[in-house]
């Protein structure tokens, strides 16, 4: 009977420590799940850079001709500012980038210059080691395909794209967004060149 009786005691208290186990659960902080501004954002912001990279894949070759940097007679590499501002002003034309990028990326090359006149000639220059937008030496997977996840803080996000190459190995691209009249548009570039400005 006294056995009974514990273990009848040890159900009864069995139970209740999973019901009340089980009442936590529901107490505890909901998932919070994306309202739909958020995810309209998150999805305006993944078309903007997938738009963007194809975009430049079909026109990759055209920008290609504007050649901003160009060979000094010692063979030391150039600015030509004004072929500059054709070649940024082409990448704006694409419907992609913000005036902040083409501002930055400006910035980005003149202070490429000023290290190009103290570096030897026909050497491979400061800034010029990989495609800017590519953030790469070589095309690695289709960028217009690749995850993009995002941290969006009012107008401006914090966005990254992963590729994965051939091997598998994945590789992370930041870039900082912002919206302007109701578009998410590239501000800023996350390709680290080692250089500062």
């Amino acid at each position: 009977m006294k056995f009974k009786f514990l273990s009848l005691l040890f159900c009864f208290f069995f139970f209740n420590a999973c019901k009340n186990n089980e009442s936590s659960k529901n107490t505890a902080t909901p998932e919070i799940k994306s309202s739909p501004s958020t995810a309209s954002d998150s999805l305006g912001i993944i078309e903007s850079l997938h738009g963007f990279y194809t975009w430049y894949d079909a026109n990759e070759e055209k920008l290609v001709k504007i050649d901003f940097i160009e060979e000094d007679k010692k063979g030391g590499s150039v600015l030509n500012e004004k072929k500059l501002q054709d070649y940024l002003a082409e990448v704006k034309k694409s419907g992609f980038v913000s005036d902040e990028l083409v501002a930055d990326e400006t910035k980005f090359y003149y202070a490429c210059a000023k290290i190009w006149v103290k570096e030897q000639p026909f050497e491979l220059h400061t800034g010029l080691e990989s495609d800017r937008f590519l953030c790469a030496q070589d095309y690695i997977a289709p960028y217009n395909t690749g995850i993009v996840k995002s941290v969006i803080n009012g107008d401006r996000a914090h966005a990254t794209l992963t590729l994965k190459d051939g091997m598998n190995l994945s590789n992370d691209f930041n870039y900082e967004m912002k919206k302007e009249n109701g578009k998410w548009l590239i501000a800023k570039l996350g390709c680290d060149s080692g250089v500062k400005y």
